[in-house]
């Protein structure tokens, strides 16, 4: 009944149009298992790109599976391309937050809405920050300038076929 609510039909895990919600979505509903997917744009299939997932190693788990660093960087390049993020975090039953989530969301608001970034791991890295652009759609696109070495955590493009680019912008 509310003219003004916007809509949503969740097709399992995926970030697509729900093929059987028909012309009644407004919004991909993005039920994804990890954040790492970046927009090309703000529409897919004419519906708003929305992802959703959690902070924690399943929905509702408590601990952190990402640093500040990379949840800030993730969500600056999905909201470059006018994508929108949602965050599953874990609730205890006194209705209190995880507190390592609640101190990672307020890290994120820092970064994202104030501008105020983690530091990064190394001074020396020039492209720090930046959210590289592409040719087509990347896995975890911004884990190619946040710093992290860890070798189990790389960008990859999909459908992972033809030739592709990324370009970094130092100014």
């Amino acid at each position: 009944g509310n003219p003004k609510a916007i809509i949503s039909f969740n097709p399992g895990v995926s970030i697509k149009k729900n093929p059987q919600a028909g012309d009644f979505e407004d919004y991909t509903a993005g039920e994804v298992t990890s954040f790492g997917a970046v927009p090309t744009s703000r529409w897919l299939d004419g519906l708003q790109w929305h992802t959703l997932s959690h902070l924690g190693t399943g929905w509702a788990g408590a601990n952190k599976s990402y640093t500040d660093m990379y949840m800030v960087d993730y969500i600056k390049s999905v909201n470059q391309n006018q994508g929108v993020v949602s965050m599953d975090a874990a609730i205890f039953k006194n209705g209190s937050l995880s507190p390592d989530q609640l101190n990672q969301m307020k890290a994120i608001k820092a970064g994202v809405r104030d501008g105020i970034n983690p530091s990064p791991p190394d001074e020396n890295n020039v492209a720090f920050g930046i959210v590289p652009s592409a040719s087509a759609n990347f896995n975890n696109l911004v884990k190619i300038t946040n710093g992290d070495k860890d070798t189990n955590q790389f960008s990859d493009s999909y459908p992972n076929n033809g030739l592709r680019w990324i370009k970094i912008d130092l100014g």
